[in-house]
């Protein structure tokens, strides 16, 4: 029941049935054409067209035009400009499968309009007796199929790059890749043979967002899938773009995603661990996102080594620290999957690999930071991650730090583990606050078993490791200076989300248990920092109260108000700060307290002066 219907017109006014020999017959018969013309016009105004293969060119008239409007008419095509006149001649001087000629006479503002369709696949311009051009043309051609069409890699890394891939039967003159960031394509009218090969494999094929990517490919015989006579095949490929690890240097190294991976072995040799301080433990005015470990260094003078715990990739290194003996102080992050990573800070003696990579981006200091990066476009080439494999050695610690601390981090941290804050906003740009982890994380239960002996307990509770020191509605745990103007903060009067802090990583105020029942209550009294990850201001106070001094309290029993007393531990490290001082703090809510701190010894109630924290 389905009908289709088309309609062409042949020029039949210099044919004389039962004339043929007539001199009037032999006078009017042009001489042979190679084809025969088609228009689109079924009533009216007629393009009547007809190509002599030979000369190479097309001669129209018009039929059904009135008397008197010859004059009127106007011609144009696809490979010519337009004229005015009863008749119209195109040359073809380029090779072409099909010329559409348009006929318009317009009287007024009434206009009609014509077109006819010439077959020119037979004319070859300027190499009549090539057999390729011939072959080319053909109408005889086997019509083009895709045999295969793929990619490389069925997922990639978003940025990342694949290579994908068509192979094709049958006569191919036209081809089209259909990409995000523009077509790629190959007409054999304007590309040699040779540059097909070049298409039909490309190469650097990426996205930057996530998902399923669906690549188009369409190839055609006959020219191009513009031309009426083309014959063309229509394909798509699909490939699956994932994001890459999101803490990565540009968001998106590759990974393999296991939020919960099985570390076989210990970081050190069994028996080379002295102690080890857990994530959670004070440090300054903050406490820490990750754990400090103590080698035994008398049992290797050159160095006790340190491994990889698991399989994985080191992504950064760098070193921007040269203490006064020459020793370089090195961090190293590493990638075990999508979700979780290693980060190794103050770390000396590397091992030569990673000193190479440093090396190679230092500056005349020897300071400089190598990173693994997607190859992002008109920034940098792609840098890969490299591999270690569990057990290989990282670096040989020696306590070669003068005058600090002479052991190293060791940081462990999960994207899926979120430490549950009461200000949760407070931390969101502070990823390893958000989702530290305890150092025996991941370790298979015989080595946890020795990892936990290695750790200093908290003697009230017996805790091993506490990622999150607050306790709700008690004086324990990070305050922050209430600052909307402090640089990097959320100053945006309509949010909602805890505005109004500073935005240093770690707090500007903090009161915690600290190791053989002391007590840690730490400060700044200065609001002059650099922002998020800035410089800190050097007017600080730490003090560090016993169970014996008079003004001892656990902050975790602490719930309306307290004064603390002592000497400042960092009295050396400004003239600002204070030497035997106090702190009265009085609990306001569980997100807010009032804090006055001076020298001296605590006043028996708050000072009308004071500051206001919040958590």
């Amino acid at each position: 029941s389905d009908c289709e219907n088309a309609e062409a017109y042949v020029d039949t006014s210099r044919v004389t049935p039962g004339a043929k020999g007539s001199g009037s017959g032999d006078n009017t018969s042009p001489p042979p054409t190679a084809n025969t013309t088609t228009s689109t016009t079924t009533t009216g105004l007629a393009a009547l067209c007809s190509l002599d293969q030979e000369a190479e060119k097309i001669t129209c008239r018009a039929s059904g035009a009135p008397e008197g409007t010859q004059s009127q008419l106007k011609w144009g095509s696809n490979i010519s400009a337009s004229e005015l006149g009863p008749t119209y001649e195109i040359s073809i001087t380029e090779y072409t499968e099909a010329v559409t000629v348009k006929l318009e006479l317009c009287q007024g503002s009434d206009c009609e309009n014509a077109e006819a369709y010439v077959d020119t696949s037979r004319v070859t311009p300027g190499d009549k007796g090539s057999e390729s051009s011939k072959q080319h043309t053909s109408t005889n051609a086997t019509p083009v199929a895709i045999e295969s069409l793929t990619c490389d890699d069925d997922q990639i890394t978003a940025l990342y790059n694949t290579t994908c891939r068509a192979k094709l039967s049958g006569q191919v003159d036209y081809v089209n890749w259909k990409m995000e960031k523009g077509d790629r394509g190959w007409n054999r009218d304007d590309a040699s043979e040779d540059a097909l090969k070049d298409v039909l494999t490309i190469t650097k094929v990426n996205r930057d967002t996530v998902g399923d990517y669906v690549i188009p490919f369409k190839a055609c015989t006959g020219g191009g899938d513009w031309y009426p006579g083309a014959k063309c095949v229509e394909q798509s490929v699909t490939i699956k773009v994932v994001a890459g690890a999101p803490w990565s240097v540009g968001g998106g190294l590759p990974c393999e995603s296991n939020p919960n991976p099985s570390f076989e072995r210990w970081i050190m040799d069994e028996g080379q661990t002295k102690e080890i301080w857990a994530t959670g433990v004070a440090t300054h005015t903050g406490t820490s996102q990750h754990s400090y470990t103590y080698p035994r260094y008398e049992l290797e003078p050159n160095g006790i080594p340190v491994y990889a715990p698991v399989d994985g990739y080191l992504t950064g290194a760098g070193t921007s620290l040269t203490y006064s003996n020459g020793v370089k102080d090195y961090g190293l992050h590493f990638m075990v999957s999508c979700e979780v990573w290693i980060v190794f800070g103050h770390v000396v003696n590397p091992v030569q690999r990673i000193l190479d990579l440093v090396d190679s981006v230092a500056d005349e200091k020897g300071h400089g930071q190598w990173s693994a990066k997607p190859p992002l476009e008109y920034v940098n080439e792609q840098i890969d991650p490299i591999f270690f494999k569990a057990g290989d050695v990282l670096f040989h610690h020696l306590p070669n730090r003068p005058g600090t601390n002479q052991g190293f981090d060791y940081g462990l941290f999960n994207d899926t583990h979120i430490i549950e804050y009461l200000n949760p906003p407070r931390w969101d740009k502070a990823d390893t606050f958000y989702h530290a982890h305890c150092p025996w994380e991941y370790q298979t239960e015989s080595v946890r078993s020795e990892v936990k002996s290695f750790i200093l307990p908290y003697q009230s509770t017996g805790e091993l490791c506490i990622t999150n020191r607050e306790v709700v509605g008690t004086l324990a745990g990070m305050w922050h200076f209430e600052d909307p103007t402090a640089p990097g903060n959320f100053a945006d009067p309509t949010r909602t989300d805890g505005g109004g802090h500073t935005l240093r990583y770690g707090g500007d105020l903090v009161f915690v248990e600290y190791f053989n029942d002391l007590i840690h209550v730490a400060g700044y009294n200065s609001k002059d920092i650099g922002g998020l990850g800035g410089p800190s201001s050097p007017e600080e106070f730490i003090l560090r109260l016993g169970p014996g001094e008079a003004t001892y309290a656990l902050p975790q029993e602490v719930t309306t108000s307290h004064c603390y007393q002592g000497s400042n531990l960092a009295l050396a490290r400004h003239p600002n700060n204070f030497d035997y001082m106090f702190l009265y703090v009085e609990i306001v809510d569980d997100m807010t307290i009032n804090v006055a701190f001076d020298s001296g010894s605590c006043p028996a109630s708050l000072p009308a002066e004071y500051i206001t924290f919040i958590r």
